[in-house]
């Protein structure tokens, strides 16, 4: 049964161009994120071009280059996307959705050239940055660009979220 609906997970995020809200509950439902088996998000300083800086980040198992997701401090919380190889044919902008305990909310994207993360830029209490510290995981999928739908842990990111916010004020 377990591997029927694991499978299920993985015909849902490979072939399904868009990943509703509905698909993302029941995938949610269905089966586990295996990174959250054994690791979970994490907020520490990091050096950064000008200077340290407080990062959370997703589960760096997340995806073969590290964390699918990192938020980081400034005027505005920088909601970082990478983990996908977006290599040379990544889009310059577009609109990433993201939906989690039954909630979808939309946030507009651009590529940033330095380290070709898909960026997004929305203020502490945003709702966005409440909806990262709800449910088990986050469904990730995007308008106005043709990448791949994903699932992220959220394992941790309550607690590493709080810490980052903390650390910004």
């Amino acid at each position: 049964m377990r591997l029927a609906i694991t499978f299920s997970l993985c015909a849902l995020l490979s072939v399904s161009p868009v990943l509703t809200a509905a698909s993302v509950n029941a995938a949610e439902a269905a089966a586990p994120i295996r990174a959250a088996d054994s690791c979970s998000w994490s907020a520490e300083m990091e050096d950064d071009e000008g200077g340290p800086v407080m990062v959370a980040s997703s589960c760096a198992s997340d995806a073969e280059s590290g964390p699918a997701f990192r938020l980081m401090c400034g005027d505005q919380i920088s909601i970082r996307y990478d983990g996908l190889g977006l290599g040379d044919n990544a889009p310059e902008s577009g609109t990433m959705v993201l939906t989690s305990g039954g909630k979808s909310l939309d946030a507009d994207v651009v590529l940033e050239e330095m380290d070709g993360a898909l960026a997004a830029y929305v203020d502490m209490g945003s709702p966005v940055v409440a909806l990262f510290k709800t449910g088990s995981a986050i469904g990730v999928t995007f308008k106005g660009m043709s990448l791949p739908p994903r699932m992220v842990s959220l394992k941790g990111s309550s607690a590493a979220i709080d810490k980052l916010i903390n650390a910004c004020k």
